[in-house]
């Protein structure tokens, strides 16, 4: 048995238990602009696009084995070794999310704290971190599947309200975005965040309204967040990929997306961990 220290609140829950919180929080906060990335055109030898996708990024300093949380509608981010911070890149209209990033516990900070160590002597827990309490895990449902050859990425998953998000036309514009979601409810009075370990890829045929008459077919990436009461599975952007004008004939719908294996997404609870913090 593993010698630990374990901390309950009044409602006998347990707050930490220093055999099991490897991970605690080191950063938490908004996302800052980064750019654009530029979509591909298939039609011409997948040279960068007029079309792109703004990006947004979230830096952490000195970490090991970083995870993020998301609170707020958005995709799986792209990680980035960038000298001594990982980069988290965040592609679409995120301006408004919180990421609340975890690592391993190490000793960092300073002021008086309760810290406990392995019997390597290792730290094992570090009270000026709050430890990562993971709620419970969301994984999204299976596809569906149509007789035509096309799919519905997540069976039961609805249209958000704007679905989809039509690119503007001209240089600098931005890529659209046909999005699909299932919400799945937990406590209403709560606020929750999620991360995504790993996610899928879609194809999709549609018609961008004020770019032409053309029929569009682009590509979309799977993600997962919080929000107020729930959390939620998205198809969201996915940049530098193709995006480019199909024949008229093209069938519409979602194509090539692969259902054996789904992502479990754990959460947390908003309400245990500040914010900002460590910004």
């Amino acid at each position: 048995m593993v010698a630990a220290l374990i901390v309950r609140k009044p409602n006998n829950s347990i707050l930490y238990d220093t055999s099991k919180a490897a991970y605690g929080l080191i950063k938490a906060g908004p996302v800052v602009a980064a750019g654009q990335w530029n979509r591909l055109d298939p039609n011409k030898g997948n040279k960068p696009s007029y079309f792109a996708d703004d990006i947004y990024k979230f830096e952490v300093e000195n970490a090991v084995s970083p995870i993020v949380f998301v609170y707020g509608k958005s995709g799986k981010p792209f990680q980035s070794m960038e000298g001594n911070k990982q980069v988290f890149y965040f592609a679409g209209p995120v301006s408004g999310i919180q990421v609340y990033c975890f690592d391993l516990m190490r000793p960092i900070f300073t002021g008086p704290a309760l810290k406990t160590r392995g019997e390597d002597g290792g730290l094992t827990f570090n009270s000026l971190q709050f430890p990562l309490n993971v709620k419970g895990t969301s994984t999204p449902p299976p596809v569906k599947y149509f007789d035509n050859g096309t799919l519905w990425p997540f069976t039961g998953g609805t249209n958000p309200p704007d679905w989809p998000m039509l690119p503007a036309g001209g240089n600098g514009s931005r890529a659209g975005i046909f999005s699909t979601r299932i919400r799945v409810p937990l406590d209403a009075s709560k606020k929750y965040a999620a991360h995504i370990p790993w996610n899928r890829g879609v194809e999709w045929v549609g018609y961008l309204s004020g770019v032409g008459t053309d029929r569009w077919r682009g590509g979309g990436e799977e993600g997962c967040y919080g929000e107020d009461g729930a959390v939620a599975h998205i198809i969201w952007a996915s940049p530098e990929t193709s995006f480019a004008s199909v024949h008229t004939t093209t069938r519409f719908g979602w194509f090539n997306m692969q259902n054996d294996l789904r992502p479990a997404c754990s959460y947390i609870e908003l309400s245990e961990y500040p914010y900002p913090f460590n910004t």
